[in-house]
């Protein structure tokens, strides 16, 4: 007998939620929903393990394979408990056994941190608490320099304000992540999160001209800096850093956030390095997948690499399909 209830009701699915004590925006019926129409080849189930747990699924099936995912294109979703002292071996033995070895979650590490996989993110905790005197004491001393030349350059931040400059974020998004071998996220998803209000994106701009962005998302008691990218002939203005410490100061005030979450953050990576240099502390994400995941999905990265950006914006949800 299966230990997972399966929830096919959505209104049952978000009073159960209602009852949780902690969820990302990655959980939300809103994104699984938007990620269903803008990838036709995937479907999420909602379950219950044994009254203990809420998990959701992605079931992802194209030219013939299958794989299964919790919370696709995100840094971590994962199970979320309605109950206190969850036995999490007992939960993944059951895992495996009905959706198979080769299905994967990402645990955020608010419901279980353990030092294991490829990933980390970085807090910057209690930060609701804090002045912005503290958090500016909290930058490495470069961090500081460098946030400093930008404003003296004359570089500010705000709204993103129309579909128009939401374009030229993207079109710097597409840079990015073809420099850095990465698979991207669809236009659509930028519109997803401009209209959102739980989420927020802020420009770097100078003399009206788009610099660079990020997208940041709001869970409490986390605030996520979530994407990020600038305009590559810019890249000596530490644009990032202007927009970063934008945030921090804006958001600051907000109640009911006491970690500003960084994002996960290959280990090893210049990001991790970056990302440290901000007073924040490291957690392991906890992952399962399938051994040999990380060599296919690097092959793939190198070959990406090369490909032009408009073939990259074309094929990048069947590209998606062999990343999750």
């Amino acid at each position: 007998m299966s230990t997972f209830q399966k929830i096919e009701n959505k209104d049952e699915w978000e009073a159960l939620l209602s009852g949780v004590p902690f969820k990302t925006f990655f959980h939300t019926i809103e994104w699984e929903s938007f990620l269903e129409k803008e990838f036709s080849w995937m479907k999420f189930e909602r379950y219950m393990w044994r009254d203990k747990l809420l998990l959701s699924v992605a079931r992802c099936k194209l030219f013939g394979k299958e794989k299964i995912v919790s919370h696709p294109l995100c840094e971590y979703g994962g199970p979320l408990p309605l109950a206190d002292n969850i036995d999490y071996a007992n939960f993944e033995n059951d895992f495996t056994r009905e959706f198979g070895r080769r299905a994967r979650i990402h645990y955020h590490p608010r419901i279980k941190t353990e030092s294991a996989g490829a990933l980390s993110t970085f807090w910057i905790e209690n930060y609701s608490k804090k002045t912005v005197e503290d958090l500016w004491r909290g930058l490495r001393k470069t961090v500081r320099q460098e946030i400093g030349a930008g404003e003296r350059r004359g570089i500010y931040v705000e709204n993103c304000k129309n579909g128009e400059e939401l374009k030229q974020f993207y079109k710097m998004y597409l840079d990015t992540v073809k420099k850095h071998k990465n698979i991207p996220l669809p236009f659509s998803a930028f519109e997803f999160f401009h209209k959102s209000s739980n989420a927020d994106i802020l420009l770097a701009k100078k003399d009206g001209k788009v610099l660079g962005g990020s997208v940041f998302l709001f869970y409490e008691p986390f605030i996520h800096y979530f994407l990020n990218a600038s305009d590559y002939q810019f890249r000596k203005w530490n644009v990032g850093h202007i927009v970063l410490w934008s945030a921090i100061q804006r958001y600051k005030d907000n109640t009911g956030y006491d970690y500003f979450d960084l994002g996960g953050t290959r280990k090893g990576s210049s990001l991790e390095v970056f990302k440290r240099g901000w007073g924040a502390k490291e957690y392991p994400i906890y992952e399962t997948s399938p051994s040999g995941s990380t060599s296919r999905n690097s092959r793939l990265r190198d070959i990406w690499g090369m490909l032009p950006k408009g073939a990259i914006e074309k094929l990048a949800p069947w590209v998606i399909f062999n990343k999750i």
